[in-house]
C-alpha cells in the first residue's frame, strides 16, 4: 500500500510543478461571433421586456440611469434598447414626432 502510494506521488510531482500553459492564442472572427452572446433586447418600441432583465439582473433603475444619460426621459422614446456583450446598453431612439412640448418649429 505504501509502495503504491509512493509511485502515484512519483508520477503526479511533475504535473504539480509544471507552470501553467499561456493564454490561448487570440480568437478568429469566427470564434468571436460564435463565443460571444447576442444582444439581448431589453426595450422594443417603447415596452420594457422584463424576462430578459430579470434573466441578465438588469433593473428599471439601471435602465433608466441608462437613458438619462443618452437624454431620454420616457420609455416611449426608444425604439430598441439592448445589452451587448460587453456589457453595456445601447439605445436606438423611436423616429417620428418630437416628444410632448418641442415642436419642429424650434429646431429650424
Amino acid at each position: 500500500m505504501r509502495n503504491l502510494l509512493a509511485s502515484r506521488l512519483r508520477l503526479l510531482t511533475p504535473f504539480a510543478v509544471l507552470p501553467r500553459p499561456p493564454n490561448p492564442a487570440p480568437r478568429g472572427r469566427t470564434q468571436e461571433r460564435l463565443l460571444a452572446p447576442a444582444p439581448l433586447s431589453l426595450v422594443k418600441n417603447g415596452r420594457m421586456n422584463r424576462r430578459n432583465m430579470r434573466r441578465e439582473f438588469i433593473t428599471e433603475e439601471e435602465l433608466r440611469s441608462q437613458m438619462r444619460l443618452q437624454g431620454i426621459t420616457e420609455l416611449e422614446e426608444i425604439k430598441h434598447a439592448c445589452l451587448e456583450a460587453t456589457g453595456d446598453i445601447s439605445i436606438v431612439k423611436a423616429e417620428g414626432d418630437p416628444p410632448r412640448g418641442k415642436s419642429r418649429k424650434d429646431k429650424l
